[in-house]
């Protein structure tokens, strides 16, 4: 417990020490200086270039493989220890670049990063193999560079093997000091987890390190091969990396390499020297937020939603096989049953595919459109088709009956307009009569002898007879006079139409064809897929089929040709009763398009990704049963 006790309070005090050791790299770096003496390195005030560390490799270490044909993430340093101090070098060497890319999601948009999310970081850079072997030996090869000197040769420090190991380093900005020398003690911990009691060497310095969660800070080893007989090296290396948690993150690129001098017989204590080099991202701090919370359909929802589609089929299927068994009956095939049938098949289709709106994969995105909107516009096709042949066939027998009516208006108007000449017409056949009246009477009384009283009687009745028969006489001649009598052929002609099965498929084709062209195209030059569609502050989100203006053009089209099949559908309730129909249709589609223009209303105000996606959902899907059931 004693030792316990000493251990604790040394601990205590370490920390104290580091503390006090912090604040004073924190001075030293706003007056332009830093700890491992850079000039111009990131770790100073205003510094960008990368730095640079070198030191001895244990000679016990274990060699890193010759290659990576594998291509695997492996552990390029295991141990990852060098023997002894490191140097750490005012300037990289000559021809030394270094650089870190934040992934596009920070320089587009709002620039909010998420944990949780793999994000795509790119390090690039270039070395000078040359400048590299030089620094080496003028530094750490004296023997050698004298005896170099004399024989006019430099010894030469090759990779070995010929591989560069890259990877990140996340430090926590408002946590605790971290600097890229730690790396192989974050490493080891990642490693050991559970055995980080003991002082860990970090490059010769030996102090307690506390427990990190190493997970969150260093990405996977990307191993980079190289040709042995390269002096330059450019490289653009992308690396993954997903943040456990959110915080304020600074990214640090490291690369790692072994050299080994080829000549072994100049006094040198190691002949393998490992070099590290890492610069930092040059927006300094990344920030990470919590993931967005991303909405999704319920459960209970799609339970609703199958069994209403699982209804809707049933129905349009029962239709339909009730349809075959009475294919013979003449009804049927007066209302040409081929085309019901065609109709249902593309109901069904529509009604089945509509599952496709709730997209859960970049496959439901490229799928919906098609499945759904070709099957409605060849639907609608097929009932546009039909009007038109009711309306063709009908309209001959309407206009009969409208001239039929419109003759005998006109001939009562004829006949009043020469009523004036109709009653002098009559007057004067009356005059006539009364005039040819007396002499029959007399030759009539001269051979009958009858009483005068009687004769009176006889000449009253025999002029009413006569004016009768000359009114109906005038009167048929004014009628007939501006009327033309037809025969029954000529009326047989007039009320006798055809409409082809072929006009029929004609208009069918014609309908259809613009939407399947449009989906074609959109398939082809306008793939759709699956994105994650977030709010303002990217804390809400949903999954959406993302839409280019291209694709509500097939949209635009299948609304255009619902308010067509509107249109003509009001031309057919001035059909006879008898003919009831296309008046059942007229009605039907007025209450879809009245229904459609609803739902294009609330799917548009629900496209915000901070609603629930259930109600534009069960919206589609609902317009969709009502267009293909009704």
């Amino acid at each position: 417990r004693m030792s316990r006790v000493a251990r604790d309070d040394s601990y205590d005090i370490w920390r104290l020490g580091r503390t006090i050791l912090l604040l004073s790299w924190g001075v030293v770096s706003i007056n332009g200086q830093s700890l491992i003496h850079t000039n111009s390195g990131y770790d100073t005030l205003s510094g960008v270039d990368p730095i640079c560390w070198v030191g001895q490799a244990e000679e016990q270490q274990q060699q890193p493989p010759k290659s990576n044909t594998e291509g695997g993430s492996i552990s390029l340093l295991n141990p990852d220890f060098v023997a002894g101090s490191i140097d750490r070098w005012n300037d990289c060497f000559v021809g030394t670049q270094l650089n870190v890319k934040a992934p596009p999601e920070h320089l587009i948009g709002s620039g909010i990063l998420h944990s949780l999310m793999e994000y795509s970081f790119h390090v690039t850079g270039t070395l000078n193999l040359t400048a590299l072997s030089q620094e080496l030996s003028s530094r750490y090869n004296t023997t050698a560079s004298q005896t170099a000197s004399q024989t006019q040769t430099e010894p030469v420090w090759e990779l070995t093997p010929p591989q560069i190991a890259i990877r990140l380093l996340f430090c926590e900005a408002t946590g605790h000091f971290c600097s890229p020398f730690s790396l192989d003690q974050i490493a080891e911990l990642s490693s050991n987890p559970t055995t980080n009691d003991e002082p860990i060497d970090d490059h010769g310095q030996d102090h307690h390190e506390e427990k990190h969660d190493a997970e969150t800070l260093v990405t996977p080893v990307t191993l980079l091969d190289v040709n042995s007989s390269s002096t330059m090296i450019d490289f653009d290396i992308a690396v993954l990396a997903t943040m456990p948690h959110e915080g304020l993150f600074i990214p640090l690129g490291i690369i790692e390499l072994f050299v080994q001098n080829d000549d072994n017989n100049n006094n040198v204590s190691s002949s393998t020297m490992r070099v590290d080099i890492a610069n930092m991202l040059t927006e300094r701090v990344l920030e990470f937020q919590k993931p967005p919370a991303i909405q999704l359909v319920s459960q209970g929802l799609e339970i609703v939603v199958y069994f209403m589609i699982g209804v809707g089929a049933a129905i349009q299927l029962g239709m339909l096989l009730c349809l075959v068994k009475y294919r013979n009956e003449s009804v049927v095939q007066l209302s040409q049953g081929g085309f019901l049938a065609l109709c249902l098949i593309a109901g069904i289709i529509a009604t089945v595919s509509s599952v496709l709106f709730n997209a859960t994969t970049d496959l439901h995105c490229q799928l919906r459109a098609p499945l759904v909107l070709i099957p409605c516009q060849f639907l609608l096709a097929i009932v546009i088709g039909r009007i038109r042949r009711i309306l063709h066939l009908m309209s001959p027998v309407v206009n009969w009956g409208h001239t039929a009516s419109r003759n005998q208006r006109k001939s009562s108007r004829y006949l009043a307009r020469m009523l004036p000449d109709f009653a002098a017409k009559s007057s004067m056949d009356d005059t006539t009569s009364s005039q040819q009246t007396p002499d029959s009477t007399t030759e009539d009384d001269a051979n009958n002898s009858t009483t005068p009283s009687e004769g009176n009687n006889n000449n009253s009745n025999h002029r009413s007879s006569w004016s009768i028969r000359n009114s109906l006489k005038c009167a048929g001649q004014v009628i007939g006079s501006h009327t033309r009598p037809s025969s029954s052929s000529t009326r047989a002609k007039s009320i006798r139409a055809e409409f082809s099965v072929l006009r029929l498929w004609m208009w069918i084709v014609g309908v259809t064809l613009p939407q399947v062209v449009l989906e074609i195209g959109g398939e082809i030059f306008f793939p759709t897929s699956l994105t994650l569609e977030l709010n303002d502050d990217e804390t809400v989100g949903r999954y959406q089929c993302e839409s280019h203006a291209y694709h509500y053009l097939a949209y635009a089209i299948l609304l255009a040709t619902l308010l067509f099949l509107l249109i003509i559908s009001q031309q057919s309730r001035s059909l006879p009763s008898l003919f009831n129909e296309a008046d059942a249709i007229a009605s039907s589609i007025q209450m879809v398009f009245f229904v459609n223009i609803i739902a294009v209303a609330i799917v548009i105000l629900s496209r915000d990704p901070a609603v629930n996606p259930g109600i534009q959902y069960f919206v589609l899907v609902m317009t969709i049963l009502c267009l293909t059931v009704s």
